[in-house]
């Protein structure tokens, strides 16, 4: 059954058995079955693909176009929360304005607005300073609503044809350790429960050079 239904994607195969090894799990707690069959499951695997990160080029060419092509300045914000502060899309879409302390310097995804659901504050740095002196109701939201069409825009307009999903996480996780040296921080940042899973999915230091990073953070290089 898993095989016919989710045989088409590794990841899909792998997410299904876990939801039927957790049902049974409930099964058996409530004495409705007296042993789990999804144990007997053979998980294939993870083969991971390699990380792949913005350099600066790319990234001056998306603040670039942001700038200079009305129809995507209001990507700007959210672009810089991305890419400064690690936000996942699905947050960003989320937030509004209140939720950037302009006196703390941090911007706040609260545990509804957080995909693992745990709250947490994220200082802003490089690009994202520029996000305080922007002039907002606290109750707007930040990401334009037609985010689909203008984030696909957006990409193509910058020249960047190989899109990995997740490429402006991977570029701050990459960033972050390369210039700070604090994985314990930089989990805590990005809101992940251990480790495991930034060295495994979302690091790439090959050929990261520090001057890089420290570029990354500058706030004058990008404002």
């Amino acid at each position: 059954m898993l095989y016919k239904e989710f045989g088409h994607s590794l990841h899909s195969y792998r997410k299904a058995q876990s939801v039927l090894h957790s049902i049974f799990s409930y099964a058996m707690r409530q004495r409705w079955c007296e042993y789990n069959p999804a144990k007997a499951i053979l998980r294939p695997p993870v083969i991971e693909q390699r990380i792949e990160i913005l350099d600066i080029a790319q990234i001056q060419a998306l603040v670039r176009c942001t700038r200079t092509i009305g129809v995507l300045q209001p990507m700007s914000a959210a672009l810089r929360l991305m890419l400064w502060c690690g936000v996942r899309p699905t947050e960003v879409r989320r937030l509004h304005w209140g939720d950037i302390d302009k006196a703390e310097k941090v911007v706040y995804i609260e545990g509804m607005n957080s995909k693992t659901g745990g709250a947490r504050a994220v200082p802003l740095r490089g690009g994202a300073l520029s996000l305080l002196d922007e002039q907002y109701p606290d109750d707007a939201l930040i990401a334009p609503k037609d985010w689909n069409r203008l984030w696909k825009r957006l990409r193509v307009s910058a020249g960047i044809v190989d899109w990995q999903n997740d490429a402006l996480r991977h570029t701050f996780a990459s960033m972050h350790l390369k210039r700070y040296h604090n994985l314990l921080l930089l989990q805590e940042e990005m809101g992940h429960r251990n480790s495991s899973l930034l060295q495994t999915r979302y690091l790439n230091l090959r050929h990261l050079r520090r001057s890089a990073a420290v570029r990354f953070f500058a706030a004058d290089y990008w404002n």
